[in-house]
This record gives C-alpha cells, sequence and structure tokens, in this order.
C-alpha cells in the first residue's frame, strides 16, 4: 500500500509537471504573439508621429513664410510712404531738404572717422 502511495504521488507528481510545462509553453507562445504585437504597435504609433511632426513643420514653414512676406509687404509700403512723404517735403521745401541731407551728410561723416 505505501509503494501504491508513492506511485500515485510520483504519478501525480509527473502529470503536474507535465501541465506546469504545458502552461509555460502556452504562456511563453502568448507572450511572443503579445510582444510581437506591441512592436508593430510602437513601429506603428512611431511612423505616426513623424507624419504628425512633418504635418506641423511644414505647417510652421508656410506660417512663417507668410509672416515673413506680410512683413514685407508692411516694411516695403512704410519705406514707400516715407520716400513720398521725403519728395513731397523737398518739392515744397527744397531749401530745408537740401539744409536736412547736408547736415545728415555731415553727421554720418563725422561717426565714421571717428571709427
Amino acid at each position: 500500500m505505501a509503494e501504491q502511495n508513492v506511485s500515485d504521488i510520483k504519478k501525480k507528481a509527473s502529470e503536474t509537471k507535465d501541465k506546469a510545462a504545458e502552461h509555460a509553453r502556452a504562456a511563453g507562445s502568448d507572450l511572443s504573439d503579445d510582444l510581437a504585437v506591441l512592436k508593430r504597435q510602437i513601429e506603428e504609433l512611431s511612423a505616426s508621429l513623424a507624419e504628425i511632426a512633418k504635418d506641423r513643420a511644414e505647417a510652421g514653414r508656410k506660417q512663417a513664410a507668410a509672416a515673413a512676406r506680410d512683413g514685407y509687404d508692411k516694411a516695403a509700403d512704410t519705406a514707400g510712404a516715407a520716400y513720398a512723404e521725403a519728395e513731397r517735403f523737398a518739392a515744397r521745401r527744397p531749401a530745408e531738404a537740401l539744409g536736412l541731407a547736408a547736415g545728415f551728410g555731415l553727421l554720418v561723416g563725422l561717426l565714421l572717422t571717428r571709427r
């Protein structure tokens, strides 16, 4: 009877060991599948993030180009208006315009010779 119990215990232990090995193989297989899915999802996410970054960079570039164009246009308009006003002033008061130009030239000359 004791030998029967020992034999039963060994048989149960062997069955338990086989079941544990089977479960471990199944868990390992499931883990490998999960890791493969996770790897694929990370690759898809990386590709999506790269596309989003590319789109945002392009939008930023376009916005910066538009702002630069607007700034240039405003500066050109302001410079044109200032030039037109200077021409009108010179036409109305030629002596004063000549005096201002000479004074400005003298000032620039003095500043440049002090270097």
